[in-house]
C-alpha cells in the first residue's frame, strides 16, 4: 500500500458531488471565479486535473446523504482568497 491510499482497494478519489441551492451561481463560481473548465458532455461537472466536481441541485437531500464535503486544497490560500475577492 502506498502513502497516498489508506486502503488496499481504493487508488484515488475521482468524482465528488457538491450540493447547492443555486446551480447557476455555483457554475459561475467554479467556472468563472475558480476558472475550472466544465466538461462538454456535462456542463454541471468541472475538472480540477485529477478530480471531477459535480454540482447538484438537491442540497437538502445531498446533505442528508453525505453531511461532509471534501475541501478544495490550494497551495497559497491567502493568494487564492485575494484573487477570488477581486472577482
Amino acid at each position: 500500500m502506498d502513502e497516498v491510499s489508506a486502503s488496499p482497494f481504493i487508488e484515488r478519489t475521482d468524482f465528488v458531488t457538491i450540493p447547492t441551492r443555486d446551480v447557476g451561481r455555483a457554475k459561475a463560481f467554479y467556472n468563472g471565479i475558480l476558472e475550472l473548465p466544465s466538461k462538454s458532455e456535462c456542463p454541471d461537472e468541472f475538472e480540477t486535473g485529477n478530480l471531477t466536481l459535480s454540482v447538484i441541485a438537491d442540497f437538502e437531500r445531498a446533505a442528508r446523504l453525505n453531511p461532509t464535503y471534501g475541501p478544495l486544497v490550494e497551495k497559497d490560500l491567502k493568494r487564492a482568497r485575494r484573487i477570488v475577492r477581486r472577482k
